[in-house]
């Protein structure tokens, strides 16, 4: 170790000037008057410290605290930014938030109006079929009772045509009229039931 320090060890304007170095950065210790400086040093770095010769402490000093100055500054800006991007990064993740809870309410919103759809239309074929088999019933009804009519009047004709053609005393005619009206009488409430 002393061996090594006895080989690195320079002469900088008559100050003694040491230098250690491991694999990330470098240690350069100088002896300023009854003051002693340590700076590390980065390689990768872009502003390397350098001691030049006839430069004063209080410019030294001024050189690093406007170095300081500089780096608050960047720090500043970082944060600044880093807060900035936090707060966007949570007004992104509500609204992210509320909209996948506006996503599944639409779901459900939608899986009912399917359901009330499906629902609608089976009520409307079990309608429909109804509404087919009652149209049935009453067409078959219709039928029937226009055959009776028919019927019906096929005998009112034979009446008519008896009545012309028989010639007989008026007491027999009326008895003829009393049977026809209790027949046609009759006739009307069958119809009348059916």
């Amino acid at each position: 170790m002393e061996k090594k320090k006895s080989q690195n060890t320079k002469s900088l304007s008559r100050r003694d000037f040491d230098q250690e170095e491991d694999e990330n950065s470098c240690v350069y210790f100088a002896e300023l008057g009854s003051i002693q400086s340590m700076m590390r040093i980065f390689p990768r770095s872009s502003e390397i410290i350098s001691i030049q010769n006839g430069e004063s402490l209080e410019e030294k000093l001024k050189l690093q605290n406007s170095i300081i100055i500089k780096l608050y500054d960047d720090l500043q800006s970082i944060d600044s930014m880093a807060n900035a991007f936090k707060n966007e990064l949570e007004i992104v993740s509500e609204r992210l938030l509320r909209e996948s809870e506006k996503n599944i309410s639409l779901n459900e919103k939608i899986a009912q109006l399917e359901r009330t759809t499906e629902e609608l239309r089976e009520e409307h074929q079990t309608l429909t079929n109804s509404y087919e088999n009652q149209l049935q019933a009453m067409s078959e009804h219709l039928i029937s009772l226009n055959e009776k009519f028919l019927m019906q009047k096929d005998e009112i004709e034979a009446y008519r045509n008896d009545r012309t053609n028989v010639v007989g005393s008026p007491e027999s005619n009326q008895k003829k009229r009393t049977t026809n009206n209790q027949k046609r009488k009759s006739d009307s409430k069958a119809i009348v039931k059916s």
